[in-house]
């Protein structure tokens, strides 16, 4: 059994940055990472384009920044 997958690791992301949780940085940090690393053929643009989503996440377009950040994995 093996840690959460990039999807369940992505719902706590969200979770933090729903609650201002204090680990939301370093989770949202450690969640791009894990996209660029595991996901296949990742382009420079996809892991941008989830950086300014993750940062959007506690933003005025939080729906917007969940439903591209379900998009990436």
């Amino acid at each position: 059994m093996g840690g959460l997958g990039l999807n369940e690791a992505l719902s706590l992301v969200c979770l933090y940055a729903a609650t201002n949780d204090s680990k939301f940085e370093a989770a949202a940090v450690r969640w791009l990472v894990r996209l660029a690393v595991e996901k296949s053929e990742v382009r420079l643009g996809t892991v941008q384009l989830a950086a300014a989503a993750l940062s959007e996440l506690r933003g005025k377009h939080h729906e917007a920044a969940v439903k591209t950040l379900l998009r990436l994995v």
